[in-house]
């Protein structure tokens, strides 16, 4: 077969060059969050929101977000990756996650759920983790390039996040990221392409560089908010917000 791209020398790359920018947390999130095609003020709750509202409720509950990579989202939340990275809690997958049953009030999974395989059995996990009432937030991309580190697998419809969450009550759904996210996504592939002359580390880099270029298209999703019901149809990334039964 020809097209051998999604893999290989330039996944190698994006993911190496993605590691060690992530020694420096505060800077990596920093980054990721202003330039990446997504975009935060179209509804998603933040995660630190969500973690202050469950411990409100509760001072002694637990938290685990799954897939944290660098980011400390809470002081109390607790973080896993498959990475040991800096920051990381505890080094586990979340197709077995290191918790006893019901032992959990919340749990997060931001823009992590496309990276796993057997989702599934992560489904699964998190359903034993998961007391009775805790909450499960998820953030998946949409319509958004491939992105693999170490590997990217799946994209969802908010119809089939619930499918795959059957039997959780949804609170809260929406777009993470809308048609002007989407457009910067497209752009900054299409500069990448066009001046990567074939070479697939010029083609990461060149993307990369269109993304920053691109980035204040996003900002235009503010416009469409009066318009968020209509999002989650053309939406970089979706969110929504579960409670186990």
């Amino acid at each position: 077969m020809e097209n051998k791209k999604q893999s290989g020398e330039g996944a190698s790359v994006a993911h190496a060059i993605k590691t060690r920018a992530k020694k420096y947390p505060r800077l990596y999130v920093a980054l990721h969050r202003i330039f990446a095609p997504s975009f935060g003020l179209l509804g998603a709750p933040s995660l630190r929101s969500l973690a202050e509202g469950i411990f409100k409720k509760n001072a002694e509950a637990k938290i685990a977000n799954i897939g944290s990579g660098v980011e400390r989202v809470h002081p109390r939340v607790v973080n896993v990756d498959i990475f040991p990275l800096p920051g990381v809690d505890i080094v586990a997958r979340a197709e077995s996650l290191p918790f006893k049953d019901a032992s959990l009030d919340g749990i997060f999974l931001s823009e992590v759920l496309e990276h796993i395989l057997d989702t599934a059995e992560a489904v699964r996990e998190i359903r034993r983790a998961l007391q009775s009432g805790g909450l499960v937030y998820i953030r998946v991309p949409f319509l958004y390039p491939f992105h693999e580190s170490p590997g990217d697998f799946y994209r969802w419809t908010l119809s089939g996040l619930r499918y795959l969450f059957t039997g959780f009550e949804e609170i809260k759904s929406g777009a993470a990221g809308g048609p002007f996210a989407l457009l910067q996504a497209a752009l900054m592939h299409i500069m990448g392409m066009l001046f990567s002359f074939g070479s697939e580390r010029l083609y990461f880099f060149m993307t990369h560089i269109g993304m920053v270029l691109f980035s204040p298209l996003k900002l235009f999703d503010i416009l469409l908010y009066p318009f968020r019901r209509f999002l989650p149809d053309a939406a970089t990334d979706l969110y929504i917000l579960f409670r186990k039964k």
